[in-house]
């Protein structure tokens, strides 16, 4: 209830006339484009720019996934920059805000430490829409990782009358912390499924944490988070890892005509992941007719990327050039 009251407040500060020259990241005596000139020549614009970039540095300080942050970050610059008129860059604005703030509340909550006792029937809120349909959470699965960490997993019930009414759910693994338990990494997702928690051992030496999931029902997404260990403390020395950007390259590397349709699940330990590839004229995504392909996978600066691409196609006889 006090989130919806200081939500409202927020954003009437935020427009509130009067703000320096410089505001977050623009620099109003070079703005660049259209938009940036209109918010260095609207006061409140500035200003909420200015508390925008506040609010996006609190939350970047908290989350473990400042890689997904920054991303989701930039997407919403290219819907700022493309808006037209003070009206439409203040929505803009305002629903920028109403995220970051929702995030950080949950941010907030899951970083407060539970009970070890409570990890088998108290569902940390791991919600980053704050479960405005009040639906229900279950404890599905818990357990030690090992080396001080434990997880725990969740189902989110639409109505826990009906079988088969998960609307998502959540993981989350968490270190031993004086007699409490404090969240180290997690993951949540609607239409999304997780399963146990895993600290693999590359066979180049990396210390990975896996947080499986999949997400999307038949098409099977990978809603999973990967991190990597860098240093010695397995409580705090975890670090994101960007596993989409490699995802991105792979696409565009397959032979013309070809494409995945379904999410591609790595095995980490040997760094390799393989798919099957559709033709673009598949009309049945049950049946792949472009032959696969096998992915060999490295770790770069906290980054998954590329090492070698093999495509087999469904034709030996036509074989195939890899871009």
């Amino acid at each position: 209830m006090r989130r919806r009251l200081l939500l409202p407040l927020m954003l009437v500060l935020l427009l509130a006339p009067g703000a320096p020259a410089r505001a977050g990241d623009i620099d109003c005596t070079r703005p660049a484009g259209t938009a940036e000139r209109t918010i260095c020549n609207t006061p409140a614009l500035r200003r909420a720019d200015a508390d925008l970039a506040a609010l996006y540095r609190r939350v970047q300080t908290a989350t473990p996934y400042p890689i997904a942050l920054a991303d989701a970050q930039q997407g919403w610059l290219r819907t700022r920059n493309a808006a037209r008129g003070i009206d439409a860059i203040q929505a803009a604005y305002q629903d920028r805000m109403r995220e970051l703030a929702l995030l950080a509340a949950q941010l907030d909550a899951v970083r407060a430490a539970i009970a070890p006792e409570n990890l088998d029937t108290i569902c940390l809120p791991l919600r980053e829409d704050g479960n405005p349909d009040g639906e229900s959470c279950s404890v599905i699965g818990f357990g030690d990782l090992g080396g001080g960490l434990v997880y725990q997993l969740q189902d989110w019930l639409g109505d826990p009358a009906q079988a088969g009414s998960t609307t998502g759910g959540g993981s989350a693994v968490l270190r031993r912390a004086g007699g409490r338990l404090v969240p180290v990494a997690w993951v949540s997702g609607p239409d999304a499924q997780y399963g146990t928690p895993q600290i693999v051992r590359t066979d180049t030496g990396e210390t990975l944490l896996v947080l499986p999931g999949t997400a999307d029902g038949d098409l099977q997404r990978n809603a999973g988070r990967l991190l990597q260990l860098h240093g010695a403390d397995w409580g705090a020395d975890w670090h994101e890892v960007d596993d989409l950007a490699w995802l991105n390259e792979l696409r565009y590397r397959l032979p013309r005509g070809l494409e995945i349709r379904r999410g591609i699940f790595p095995d980490y330990a040997a760094l390799q992941a393989e798919t099957p590839l559709w033709r673009i004229t598949d009309a049945d995504t049950d049946t792949p007719t472009g032959g696969s392909a096998t992915i060999e996978l490295a770790l770069r600066r906290n980054q998954l990327v590329i090492r070698d691409l093999t495509v087999e196609p469904a034709d030996p006889a036509r074989p195939v050039q890899i871009r």
